[in-house]
């Protein structure tokens, strides 16, 4: 608990985002959807529909320039990832910097009682794919610097480790250096 106590009391001090920055590989390992679970795209109406509290409040990911990917179990949404691309990207978030042919993978959540099944991994791999198939060669996504559970779902899914970026009191500092050192 005093741990907690004082990294929020540095980021009222020091505000900071502190990210890996990852990029999908070429060719992704196969990543097999779990029995009991299938992807599709999904949208704004469906997101909000879902009974799980950490997946219906992520609606607002919907809109131009944005693609989302759901993946779902007896009828309900538990997992989600959205990408944006363009001046979406550009105008919301832009800590790394992308090209006309790339996309980020912006929100991956699966709902709690739903982790730990391989569902994010799968999904993430369907999504990129997905993306790719809309001509986006390059898809990149950030984690932050500590989420475990992220950077593994990601490593299983063949990303890997591009670059760190980080903001404090709002001045962006990225490093491809700083990844090559930790790898």
């Amino acid at each position: 608990m005093f741990r907690e106590v004082v990294k929020k009391s540095v980021r009222v001090v020091a505000p900071y985002d502190l990210y890996w920055i990852y990029t999908a590989a070429e060719t992704l390992p196969r990543v097999p959807v779990p029995p009991g679970v299938s992807i599709t795209q999904i949208d704004a109406v469906q997101v909000k529909a879902s009974p799980h509290a950490a997946i219906n409040g992520l609606s607002e990911y919907d809109g131009a320039e944005s693609a989302g990917f759901g993946a779902w179990t007896n009828g309900n949404l538990v997992a989600v990832c959205w990408f944006w691309w363009g001046n979406r990207y550009r105008t919301r978030g832009n800590l790394w910097p992308i090209g006309p042919n790339a996309a980020k993978l912006v929100q991956i959540t699966t709902d709690p009682d739903f982790r730990g099944r391989g569902i994010a991994p799968a999904l993430i791999t369907a999504g990129v794919q997905a993306i790719r198939q809309r001509g986006f060669a390059e898809v990149y996504a950030r984690i932050w610097h500590s989420n475990r559970a992220s950077l593994q779902a990601f490593q299983n899914g063949g990303w890997q480790r591009l670059a760190f970026a980080a903001r404090i009191w709002g001045i962006p500092f990225r490093s491809k250096w700083l990844a090559r050192l930790w790898q």
